[in-house]
């Protein structure tokens, strides 16, 4: 049985929001990122000898170690049983951060356990959760808690919302939204710290969780305005690649001389404000929509000029219901354009330190939605400046959440689905009641993603008009280049239509679908199920009664390696592929890609493969 669930936002968290004087309206991240070089370890205060600058590291599913390569470019921690504990073993950057953005890639070995801690206070753990259906407060990603001496008691701890872990030995990236305690300048802590968002392997896990104070294991209980980040190597292997990071600062533009102009009436565009008469004009302190009487039939203008203290490159983010443009120096930097609130227009200018002018217009000739008028300003790596009242920007009505669940037997959900940039309109989802997902393209046989976790979203398909008329999958997994798995000569990217044929779907007995294709003279089928291991079989029957040689493709990548025993590593370790029998598969190269192969002229043939992630 299939299970469609609306699902709305609670208002407490909106109101946990206002407390924090954080804005929940969706900003894009302005970053400039900085790489912290990994060439050799001068980016580290006094490392011990665990730590090295190496290549390359690999592992498997089933090894509790990693195997690494000469080279530079992977952080990594070569721990062994000397290290245990030990607290010089934990690596301290030579950075000091206050707010910060933070991503990087890691990789763990089977049972290892690691930590990021900013601040060297506020740790996110790291740890091998692959498979772990219920996360808790040790598992990947989650906020460690803090520790009673005296009791011996753990308390405050957050675990993730879902377990977005990948499997032991590939790359899984993790992204972090810090913002520091803030303390006045008696020393007293006036605001705590805060994990804006954590997102894990794509999956968003955290959103605003105050620290009310430091987490177990960090470097001192005393909060601190700066400090480096540290990375806990006393634990387990681990190894550690593309850090980069944004530090992140407060700025001020003051505005000055803001004016508005207000205009009532049914006006269709800007063009007709150029013959109608003004109703009110005066002096505004910020943008503010209810200096309109009718804000369903208006219009209104603001000019000021703003201070730049700092040149450099600034977005400017409009947001309103209806109409809108902005210029800056006397130029259109975002022309007049219809948007509702939760799509903001933005662009990027380059301003020199000193004042600039600015217009901002707006214009709202219905009353099927709310009123809003909101002009933000953004610097490289610095926190948004709102230019608008805080009434002139509420909160947009939250949009509900429509998820498909299967229940006790497999959903399947035919729908437009979303495939790298391209909309693919003959796609359905399988869903399985043991959390192990498949998106699949009909027209061409090609398995397009896998993911685990909750199913598909389809609000896209239902909410408002239902645009744009897509479901998405909401767990983990990975995205997958959704090619045709066989061919005759060669083997492109796209099959013709006219040589490969959909024959429609059959359901088993516990509704598993089996995808049935005719390519030329060949037939062959599809099936999917979850994996006895977390990750999904695909089993392929192919007939070929013309003895005609075919090749059949289990994978494509930048990279393909043999692991051993049947496992191959796909894109330099972000999934694996475990195949039956290895001694009939080739690695070849096909258009700057790798591909795993073979070739056959069998009258008919079953192959099995399963993909790890």
């Amino acid at each position: 049985m299939t299970i469609y669930k609306p699902k709305h936002c609670g208002i407490a968290l909106q109101f946990l929001f206002l407390l924090l004087g954080l804005s929940i309206h969706a900003q894009n991240a302005f970053y400039e990122l900085s790489n912290l070089p990994l060439n050799d370890l001068s980016g580290f205060r006094s490392p011990a000898a665990c730590w090295q600058i190496v290549g390359e590291t690999s592992g498997s599913t089933e090894n509790k170690l990693l195997s690494s390569k000469p080279g530079s470019g992977v952080l990594f921690d070569n721990f062994s049983d000397k290290f245990r504990y030990k607290p010089e073993a934990d690596l301290y950057s030579q950075l000091e951060h206050g707010d910060m953005y933070l991503e990087l890639e890691f990789m763990l070995p089977q049972g290892s356990n690691s930590g990021i801690y900013l601040q060297s206070r506020y740790e996110i753990q790291l740890f091998d959760s692959w498979g772990v259906a219920r996360p808790k407060y040790q598992d990947a990603g989650a906020i460690y808690p803090r520790w009673i001496e005296a009791t011996q008691t753990n308390y405050e701890g957050h675990a993730p919302r879902v377990n977005a872990a990948l499997a032991p030995g590939l790359w899984q990236k993790l992204q972090v939204h810090f913002q520091a305690p803030q303390f006045d300048a008696q020393g007293r802590k006036v605001k705590p710290a805060v994990f804006s968002k954590i997102i894990l392997n794509g999956v968003t896990i955290h959103e605003n969780v105050i620290l009310l104070g430091v987490t177990r294991g960090a470097t001192s209980t005393e909060e601190v305005a700066k400090a480096p980040f540290r990375i806990q190597g006393d634990h387990g292997p681990v190894a550690f690649r593309n850090i980069k990071y944004a530090l992140l600062n407060e700025f001020e533009a003051p505005i000055r001389e803001l004016t508005y102009k207000y205009y009532e009436g049914q006006f269709e565009n800007f063009d007709a404000l150029a013959t109608a008469k003004v109703t009110r004009e005066g002096k505004a302190a910020a943008i503010d929509y209810t200096l309109a009487d009718n804000v369903n039939k208006m219009a209104l203008v603001f000019n000021g000029k703003i201070d730049i203290k700092e040149a450099g490159n600034y977005q400017w983010i409009l947001q309103r219901y209806g109409s809108g443009k902005l210029s800056v120096d006397g130029k259109e930097v975002l022309p007049s354009d219809w948007k509702w609130v939760g799509d903001p227009s933005i662009a990027t200018t380059n301003l020199s330190a000193g004042e600039h002018s600015f217009q901002v217009s707006y214009l709202k000739n219905f009353s099927w939605w709310p009123t809003a008028a909101g002009l933000s300003l953004q610097k490289t790596n610095g926190k948004p400046i709102a230019l608008h009242t805080r009434n002139s920007l509420p909160d947009p009505p939250p949009a509900p959440l429509i998820e498909v669940e299967p229940n006790q037997e497999p959903s399947l959900l035919r729908c437009f689905f979303q495939h790298f940039k391209k909309k693919k309109t003959q796609v359905i989802l399988v869903g399985d009641p043991k959390g192990t997902h498949y998106a699949y393209d009909l027209d061409q046989a090609a398995l397009l993603q896998v993911w685990r976790g909750d199913f598909a979203n389809a609000t896209d398909m239902w909410h408002e008009r239902g645009e744009p008329q897509t479901a998405s999958a909401m767990g983990v997994g990975q995205l997958l280049p959704g090619r045709c798995p066989l061919a005759l000569e060669g083997l492109p990217d796209t099959l013709d239509q006219n040589d490969l044929k959909y024959r429609g779907y059959q359901l088993s007995t516990d509704r598993y679908p089996t995808f049935n294709y005719q390519y030329k003279g060949i037939s062959f089928s599809e099936s999917f199920r979850p994996a006895n291991t977390p990750g999904l079989e695909r089993v392929t029957v192919v007939k070929n009664p013309t003895g005609k040689k075919f090749s059949y493709r289990l994978a494509q990548g930048n990279s393909i390696s043999s692991v051993g025993n049947g496992l191959y590593s796909i894109d330099g370790q972000r999934y694996y592929l475990r195949v039956n029998d290895p001694g009939n598969y080739k690695i070849i190269s096909n258009q700057g890609l790798q591909e795993l192969i073979f070739e056959s002229n069998q009258a008919e043939l079953k192959v099995v493969s399963t993909l790890i992630f």
